[in-house]
């Protein structure tokens, strides 16, 4: 096998910081559609609804993994908000609103924000901003999982 395409195929894989990244603002684009378009699409609400609950009870499983390498505080800080995301989706699907979706969607986005930002060369971050990160910008077609 030629070599070239082990190289090219590596150089196009993600981290898992940047899959998470993906993975969090592909599911505040899929929460946002709906919001934007409640009545066409409130319909889907439970079932995105709940594959975010099911992202983030992957985030929650992880912090319980050995290997884990996040800090004690910041697992703390993303058990405590994976606990958040858990009870306000219920209270979401026990009382839907589009207005109830906004905190759902800017807590994703902004963990994917922070997923995003480059610790190992800081000066690439100001590049973040110039990407106009937001939801309403995204289609969740655009991010495959």
């Amino acid at each position: 096998m030629n070599e070239n395409i082990y190289k090219t195929i590596s150089g196009n894989m993600l981290s898992q910081r940047e899959l998470e990244a993906q993975a969090l603002v592909h599911m505040a684009s899929k929460i946002n559609a709906i919001k934007e378009n409640w009545d066409d699409k409130a319909a889907e609400l439970e079932n995105v609804l709940n594959m975010n609950r099911k992202l983030w009870t992957v985030f929650a499983a992880s912090l319980a993994e050995p290997d884990n390498p996040l800090p004690p505080d910041l697992k703390k800080n993303v058990g405590a908000l994976a606990l958040f995301i858990f009870k306000h989706t219920l209270n979401v699907l026990s009382n839907p609103k589009p207005q109830a979706l906004d905190i759902l969607i800017n807590i994703n986005m902004q963990l994917a924000k922070g997923l995003a930002t480059n610790t190992t060369n800081p000066d690439e971050n100001n590049n973040l901003d110039k990407q106009n990160l937001k939801p309403e910008n995204i289609k969740p077609t655009d991010i495959s999982l």
